[in-house]
């Protein structure tokens, strides 16, 4: 249904599939504004919120612009996930919510980001993904942001795109399930969060249990977490 009532097909285009991926992501990145607290009820998955942004021309959070891009690419056959990138404080209230799309053509998940509609090149060229990303930011190697990001001071008035995400990528979490509508219902769903080695390693003893009576299952395994989708 998403795929059809917002031709989709027609937005992504004859290109590669990169170029696929990019132009579904410039797509949901156009559809509104930033809003950080926006007050939309749910339900909270794609068709709904593209109604919100574009009928009712409200602003959404980085979580909405997530939710919606994810299940677009989940709906054109792409294996893809949200994910919560996250600060060092577990306590911090500040977060970022991303997309990882699994490129065949590449052979590895890639990094959008529909909120500023950005994404990160190496020196080479080659788009790169959310390991990639954090391992660039420790090293003082090169990221390449895309000519046409949405302008970052202008949302949070300070500071550069990549320094953004050099706070909030410490750790990162995406659902058990990637799948349309996941988001509405956040109780008992399962979560996998991957930390750093040496970061309160007692976390890997046992699942966490929140509040809203979630799990979630942490994982110091960078290769399991990343691991290729069966999709090839």
């Amino acid at each position: 249904t998403l795929r059809e009532r917002y031709h989709l097909d027609a937005i992504a285009g004859d290109g590669s599939e990169i170029q696929r991926i990019i132009n579904l992501m410039k797509w949901v990145n156009r559809l509104t504004w930033h809003h950080p607290r926006p007050r939309i009820p749910g339900p909270y998955n794609a068709l709904h919120l593209i109604s919100q942004a574009k009928g009712h021309k409200k602003g959404i959070s980085c979580w909405m612009f997530a939710i919606i891009l994810n299940e677009i690419y989940l709906s054109m056959g792409f294996a893809s996930r949200l994910v919560h990138l996250k600060p060092h404080d577990k306590d911090a209230k500040e977060s970022h919510f991303v997309v990882s799309v699994y490129s065949r053509e590449l052979g590895k998940w890639i990094f959008m980001d529909p909120d500023f509609g950005g994404y990160f090149k190496d020196e080479t060229g080659q788009i790169v993904g959310i390991p990639e990303i954090r391992r660039r930011l420790i090293n003082g190697k090169p990221l390449v942001v895309n000519r046409d990001v949405r302008s970052f001071t202008k949302i949070l008035g300070k500071g550069s795109y990549p320094w953004y995400l050099s706070k909030n990528i410490f750790r990162y979490a995406c659902p058990q399930s990637s799948e349309f509508n996941h988001e509405t219902e956040r109780n008992g769903r399962i979560y996998y969060e991957l930390i750093p080695d040496g970061y309160q390693e007692e976390l890997l003893l046992e699942p966490e249990v929140t509040k809203r009576g979630s799990k979630i299952i942490y994982t110091n395994d960078e290769d399991l977490f990343w691991q290729n989708p069966r999709c090839e």
